[in-house]
């Protein structure tokens, strides 16, 4: 059986090739061994290789207000 430890939400505009990293966490007993890190670099990775030029984090309160307009 498998077991969430992390996650990581982004997401892509495509008009401006910009992606951005909306929420990211990792339980706390999985912290600190590098987990984080790995989920930024490869959701970077899948963001580069689908066409984003750049890459930003977006903080959360920023990401619902842009959702709701």
């Amino acid at each position: 059986m498998s077991k969430c430890i992390g996650t990581v939400i982004w997401g892509e505009h495509r008009q401006t090739y910009r992606g951005y990293i909306a929420m990211l966490v990792v339980i706390k007993p999985y912290r600190g061994r590098g987990l984080a890190t790995e989920l930024v670099t490869r959701s970077i990775k899948v963001m580069m290789e689908s066409g984003c030029e750049e890459v930003s984090a977006c903080p959360f309160q920023v990401l619902f207000a842009l959702l709701r307009t």
